[in-house]
């Protein structure tokens, strides 16, 4: 079976329109919140 890279943009297309929005713009959690806000804080400085 051949593959025909006209269709590649097309299926993307249809892919990404088919996902729900919850997967693409997913909330932090409290717990990564406060994780980064300490790298902020205390790692980024140093480096």
């Amino acid at each position: 079976m051949a593959f025909n890279s006209r269709w590649v943009p097309f299926v993307w297309l249809a892919v990404t329109a088919a996902m729900p929005t919850s997967l693409l713009a997913q909330t932090v959690s409290p717990k990564d919140a406060a994780a980064v806000e300490f790298f902020e804080k205390k790692i980024r400085p140093l480096t």
